[in-house]
């Protein structure tokens, strides 16, 4: 390739060249470059053939284009139509008087931007939502739990950390597969967000928003708790985990023992399920 061609490809490509001044040791010597003119130049620029100008025709003009210049000269048609008779007359202080004629792209124009009474949407009433408890307000509150949707059964169970996913998920599709219904999502909710008690929105008052909102989206006709009611013996925080749980509504059966606990106690899960057959039953 020409040394003039190869360095401009270069260029082009973002590689920057460069050559030695002197011999480098060890090097090996340097070829020869070409730097002459490429095959069917001559070196005089005046014995050199120009090639002939091409000569390109009109392009060809769609019919888009078309429309849309005849709609220009339609509109510029109607500004230097005769004004209309309804134009108002401005007094100046110095005794002039100035016409303003509406031309009739003005006139749409000016209907098109002024709503009338029928034009305007009804604003739509807000769905009075129901306030959480400000009792909860500022008292702090700690639990994980996992929510197993159904077609008509919704299962809430307390999970530790260290619990095993998979052994939870394998125990709540047992469950439901017993009561005739199979899982159709699950959900997690982990309280609190932040490890930091001071952060606004953090308390239990947090909490029970965003368990209602969770009931919300969740809603079953009937419900299964496991291990979500406090135990009586808790004296204190029995009200505040009622308070907690209550957007959840009433729950069809409420077992105080959790899906872990349950993995492990033969007797738990006999209880379970006479009280399942019992509230099947009623």
């Amino acid at each position: 390739m020409n040394e003039a061609q190869r360095q401009f490809v270069m260029g082009v490509a973002g590689v920057r060249l460069w050559y030695a001044r002197s011999v480098l040791p060890g090097a090996a010597p340097s070829p020869d470059y070409d730097f002459g003119e490429p095959a069917g130049q001559t070196q005089s620029g005046t014995g050199s053939a120009e090639a002939p100008p091409v000569t390109r025709g009109p392009r060809p003009v769609s019919e888009a284009s078309r429309k849309g210049l005849a709609r220009l000269q339609g509109l510029l048609s109607e500004t230097d139509a005769a004004p209309d008779p309804t134009a108002r007359e401005e007094v100046f202080a110095g005794g002039g008087r100035s016409t303003t004629a509406r031309t009739p792209a003005a006139t749409r124009a000016s209907s098109q931007s002024t709503p009338t009474e029928t034009d305007v949407a009804p604003t739509p009433e807000r769905v009075p939502v129901e306030p959480v408890d400000d009792t909860l307000a500022g008292k702090a509150i700690a639990f994980q739990w996992r929510f197993w949707i159904g077609e008509q059964w919704l299962l809430v169970s307390s999970c530790p950390d260290t619990a095993s996913r998979g052994l939870e998920d394998r125990l709540a599709v047992n469950i439901l597969k017993a009561l005739g219904d199979n899982i159709v999502s699950t959900e997690v909710l982990r309280w609190p967000v932040f490890s930091n008690p001071g952060v606004p929105g953090n308390d239990a008052r947090g909490a029970a928003e965003v368990v209602s909102a969770m009931a919300e989206a969740t809603s079953r006709p009937k419900q299964l708790w496991l291990g979500l009611e406090p135990e009586e013996s808790a004296s204190g925080r029995s009200s505040l985990w009622q308070d907690v749980i209550a957007p959840l509504g009433e729950a069809t059966v409420s077992f105080p023992g959790g899906l872990v606990a349950l993995s492990s106690d033969p007797g738990a899960k006999h209880a379970l399920w006479q009280a399942l057959q019992k509230a099947g039953r009623s």
